[in-house]
């Protein structure tokens, strides 16, 4: 069985262009969305329980994204190795990719997990939250690390089908497991069944036992498609891979600890200021998920394009998923704006909450079209493997979310650490794009990434 069975392959004259992105990032769309459902449904069980367990989990969210960047190391690596050799249609390089991606993601996988079970026993007191709040954390990073490594397993076979060009497998898992995480949440943090309720540690242990049966899922997929068969071609190293997911990494870290810096600050007005941007982030979600879509789709696509050595073909690609991308979150932002106390009244009655959460859709919301064209430059430069100028470009930006948010805060309270969310979002958005057509390929001399495999004589 050849790899292309399943795959969108992308014409070396970019006949099929629109199709083949909207093959690809409208399944990846969606997958996004029910992604955002996990979060959404962990928000409303949280809301449940109290306002106190929905200030806990926004403030346990930064540890998650930062766990996800982590992960990202890997399965960026892989992804952009599985495209540029689809763009070659090279099946032994594909299958010798994807299993050393696997067995590469087992140790940073446990030892990342082992070091969320040590800060979440140990070393919170730095974030300065109330007790109450501190002790939510403590327990749902707990019970979320303990299953931590499958997902490590399941984002890097994710990201090989989708650097196969296969986009439609990802999302039938999805649909299934965010019915299951329904049920878990209901049984694990809210008690169904006769089961002691867990509260939030629940909530964390039903989207780890998601991420298990979702790493057995595609275990058995990957097997069924022969993608385990022995290959002619020579394996990549561990570090080929990780060279090019780790300057995404580092950025992805760097961002989540510049929020570990602004949660306390968010946090000096009180849990329902936590609690609105731990909604925030739910509903303006739906916008960057899609531009999450539309960034798989351009990092699969600008892969093949670099792989075929294309470089006017990985630009197009480029400018067409970024433009689709800021249409539609210029119309979600408006939608939301249209109606917060609606989509906030969602999750809880808190009107104190509500408060901050407009202030949080005017002021760092209102970024998300800017941040789309952040997300698709960044998966085109992972695409094409040069991932060390947007990790340059996206520090800075992120880094002066800090004197500014500090500025404004005197202000504003913690409206002004929102202000400085969607100023710094727009800048990175702005630069990225003219960053990718200065540096992104030029492939013409040479410096395109390729797939180190090599074909055995």
């Amino acid at each position: 069985m050849t790899a292309a069975k399943h795959s969108v392959l992308l014409a070396q004259d970019g006949s099929n262009l629109w199709r083949a992105l909207a093959s690809l990032a409208i399944p990846s769309i969606i997958s996004g969305w029910l992604k955002t459902a996990f979060l959404v449904v962990d928000t409303y069980f949280a809301g449940q329980i109290n306002t106190v367990a929905l200030g806990a989990l926004s403030a346990a969210t930064f540890f998650v994204w930062m766990f996800f960047s982590f992960s990202a190391m890997n399965s960026i690596g892989v992804m952009s190795q599985v495209s540029q050799a689809m763009g070659r249609r090279d099946d032994e390089a594909v299958v010798a990719i994807i299993k050393k991606g696997l067995s590469s993601a087992v140790v940073p996988g446990l030892l990342v997990s082992a070091g969320l079970i040590v800060v979440s026993r140990t070393a919170l007191g730095f974030l300065g939250l109330p007790e109450d709040v501190q002790q939510g954390v403590a327990d749902y990073l707990l019970y979320l690390a303990l299953l931590g490594p499958f997902l490590w397993f399941f984002d890097t076979m994710d990201a090989a089908l989708r650097g196969m060009g296969d986009a439609k497998t990802p999302l039938v898992l999805l649909c299934v497991f965010v019915g299951f995480n329904v049920l878990l949440n209901g049984i694990f943090a809210m008690g169904w069944f006769g089961f002691p309720a867990l509260g939030i540690a629940g909530i964390a242990l039903a989207t780890g036992v998601a991420w298990f049966m979702g790493c057995f899922a595609m275990l058995i997929i990957f097997w069924r498609r022969g993608l385990f068969r022995p290959s002619k071609a020579n394996p990549p190293r561990a570090w080929q891979l990780w060279r090019i997911g780790l300057p995404i990494t580092l950025s992805g870290v760097f961002f989540d600890l510049i929020w570990l810096v602004l949660t306390p600050w968010v946090a000096q007005d009180g849990a329902a200021a936590l609690a609105a941007v731990s909604i925030g982030h739910r509903l303006e979600a739906y916008g960057y998920m899609t531009s999450v879509g539309f960034g798989m789709a351009t990092a699969a696509l600008v892969g093949q394009a670099v792989g075929m050595q294309n470089a006017t073909l990985a630009h197009r690609v480029a400018g067409m998923a970024a433009r689709w991308a800021f249409g539609f979150n210029v119309i979600w932002i408006i939608v939301l704006l249209s109606f917060p106390a609606f989509f906030f009244g969602l999750f809880t009655d808190d009107v104190q909450v509500w408060h901050f959460g407009l202030a949080y859709l005017s002021l760092a919301a209102i970024g998300t079209p800017f941040q789309a064209w952040d997300i698709i430059y960044n998966d085109a430069f992972a695409g094409s493997g040069r991932t060390v100028f947007p990790m340059v470009i996206d520090i800075v930006g992120y880094a002066c979310r800090i004197p500014l948010a500090w500025v404004l805060m005197a202000f504003w309270g913690a409206a002004g650490v929102f202000g400085a969310i969607g100023v710094s979002a727009a800048i990175t958005g702005v630069v990225l794009p003219l960053a990718f057509h200065r540096w992104g390929t030029h492939l013409g001399k040479g410096q395109g990434v390729v797939s180190p495999t090599v074909h055995h004589p």
